[in-house]
This record gives C-alpha cells, structure tokens and sequence, in this order.
C-alpha cells in the first residue's frame, strides 16, 4: 500500500511539474515587403502621421526569422489603418496599440513608442519607431519583445516598410520546479526502506 502511495506521489510530481512549465514565443520577427507614407508635422518633438498600405510579409529564414515565428513565414501582416487607401496613424503609438497582426498573432504596445529621424546621405533619410510589447499568440503565453519599425525616403517619399522584432521570455520562477528533486528523494527513501525489509525477512 506504501509503494502505491508512493508511486502516486512521484506520477503527481512529474504531471505538475509538466504543467508548470511555461510556452514562450521565442526568436526574431522579420517583416517587409509592404510600403507606407510619413507626414511630419514638427520636427522638435517628432510628431507626425504614418500610413501603411498591404503588401507586407513575415519573411523567411534567410532574412532573420527564426524559433517560433518561422510558422508564420510567408504569412501576410497587417499594420494600424493599413488599406489602400491608408489611414493615417498617429506615429508615436500610444499604450496598448495592436502594433501588428498576422495569422493569429498580435503584437500590442506596452509602452509609448520612440520616433527618430536620421540623415543617411545623399539627401535621404531614415525613420524609425521603436519600443517594447507583449507578443500573443495561440498555444503559448504572453510573451514580452521590443521592435523597430522603419522606412527611408527613395526619391524623397518615405516607402520600403521594414518590421524587426525579438522575443524577451524572462521567465519567473516556476511554480513545481523543484518538485522533481522531491520525487526523488521520496524515491530514494522508498528504495532503502524496501533494501532494509528484505534483509530483515
């Protein structure tokens, strides 16, 4: 009866142990492909509108996706107002902006986003928001990530959308990590009891 206790013991550690144990996105996001337009309205603060129009995609292996986003790849992606026509979006996203969306995953502000303008030469410029979110999607937890959203001017028109995004699971302790090293013991502790009534008998 004990031995049956105790197998039961070790069969409930390792099922919670198994629960316990956290689903994190992990990897890099990569996106591009779409195009946009960048109104600025002053340049001291950067303040301004951005439009994006379809045509962006999760891109391939080749070009810096990777762990759990490289289901996604080839997946179209969509961006606030995006359409064609476009709706104009305030460019510093607030908190909790859906920043992205693709095939069941969302990406969503979770603090305000930083705009910076810089010169690349020959007359063109860069534009970059970035900022830190939480990933979601089916299957795993809710994983926290930065991005960088930018575009440069060809010709003097801001187009080229370009999405980089990293996943940064920080996982907690988790609830049952130590119970394998109980199960153990328990074990152990079973295994010499049993060692020490043969010898008896």
């Amino acid at each position: 009866m004990r031995k049956l206790a105790v197998l039961a013991l070790l069969a409930g550690c390792a099922l919670f142990s198994t629960v316990a144990n956290a689903a994190f996105i992990t990897g890099n996001l990569e996106v591009g492909g779409g195009s946009n337009t960048v109104a600025f309205t002053t340049t001291v603060p950067l303040t301004g509108t951005i439009a994006f129009f379809p045509g962006s995609l999760v891109l391939p292996a080749l070009n810096g996706t990777s762990g759990t986003f490289l289901s996604l790849v080839g997946d179209a992606v969509t961006f606030p107002g995006q359409g064609n026509p476009p709706t104009p979006e305030n460019f510093n996203f607030p908190t909790g902006t859906t920043l992205l969306t693709a095939d069941g995953l969302t990406f969503v502000t979770s603090a305000a986003t930083t705009a910076t303008l810089t010169p690349i030469g020959n007359g063109q410029e860069s534009f970059t928001i970035s900022g830190a979110g939480i990933f979601n999607l089916a299957g795993f937890d809710a994983t926290p990530g930065s991005f960088d959203l930018s575009t440069q001017t060809v010709g003097g028109v801001f187009q080229n959308t370009s999405f980089s995004a990293s996943a940064n699971a920080v996982p907690g302790p988790i609830v049952g990590a130590g119970l394998p090293g109980l199960a153990l013991a328990a074990f152990g502790w079973w295994a010499a009891r049993r060692r020490r009534k043969q010898a008896a008998s």
